[in-house]
């Protein structure tokens, strides 16, 4: 089963608008990317996605990265997080939470290439996607 998934309350605010204001198949298409997203957390296939942190700090390898921001966050979590996210290191061997985005190509109304960036966090330890933020939907200011 895919991971859930959640959103930050701008960014679903954002998308429910450019669903509302450019229908119906826009919407379908948005919304399957968004589940594909959830499905490649979940497999642990982010084909097509990349770690924020290796685009931010290129001088640490990937996987310095990524336990660094994992290990602050492990630091703040409640004592049963803290147990899940020692089982999600010792099953699948990758951090608890990871920061990463993608970009999509969709048309929209038939005719306008338009270049979509969605940033989010895949927790393991809840086994969500947590969607932080889009940029570039159509009609976003």
């Amino acid at each position: 089963m895919a991971y859930r998934l959640c959103f930050y309350k701008r960014a679903r605010r954002e998308l429910d608008e450019c669903c509302q204001t450019y229908g119906d198949n826009l919407r379908t298409e948005l919304w399957n990317w968004l589940r594909d997203i959830a499905t490649a957390a979940d497999t642990g296939s982010e084909i097509g996605s990349v770690d924020i942190i290796d685009l931010l700090d290129e001088g640490l390898s990937q996987d310095a990265s990524q336990w660094s921001q994992a290990l602050k966050r492990w630091w703040n979590a409640t004592p049963v997080e803290k147990i899940k996210a020692t089982l999600v290191l010792l099953r699948k061997r990758c951090p608890p939470w990871q920061a990463r985005f993608t970009v999509r190509w969709i048309t929209v109304l038939g005719q306008f290439p338009c270049e979509i960036h969605a940033h989010y966090i895949v927790d393991h330890v809840n086994k969500q996607v947590i969607l932080t933020l889009f940029d570039g939907l159509p009609g976003q200011t």
